[in-house]
């Protein structure tokens, strides 16, 4: 059986989503005291932009769902699910970490990228009803 919350439900998940995500940029902001600068900036980076990343999914997940709960098959569908924006904006966090290899560790942007995917896994399964 397929589980899916309620709106209440989803919007209190993004909501400790996003808390426990700026829990872990405090974190990696105290690392920032550390002589190993360059890879918690990684972190902190790669982790804002992955919770944007995860942010904008859950906002259009939201909107086809609202889409879909109003049943009007005459009005235009929502084509995409912002794919394109999803991929700019890792691309873009690339970009940078290129631009200044000296002051940003590319590993560990990219592991940022996943913190907050992983966070939500981890909610997911704590939160299981």
């Amino acid at each position: 059986m397929i589980f899916l919350p309620s709106p209440a439900e989803y919007k209190q998940r993004i909501i400790r989503l996003i808390r426990y995500t700026a829990i872990a940029v405090l974190v990696f902001a105290i690392g920032l005291l550390s002589p190993y600068t360059s890879f918690f900036l990684g972190l902190i980076l790669g982790t804002v932009v992955g919770l944007a990343i995860l942010l904008h999914t859950a906002w259009k997940v939201n909107k086809i769902a609202a889409f879909a709960a109003e049943g009007n098959n005459n009005q235009r569908k929502p084509a995409f699910i912002g794919l394109t924006t999803r991929f700019l904006l890792a691309l873009l966090l690339v970009a940078l970490v290129y631009q200044y290899p000296n002051q940003v560790n590319i590993v560990s942007t990219l592991i940022g990228l996943f913190i907050a995917q992983t966070i939500l896994v981890v909610d997911g399964i704590i939160h299981k009803n």
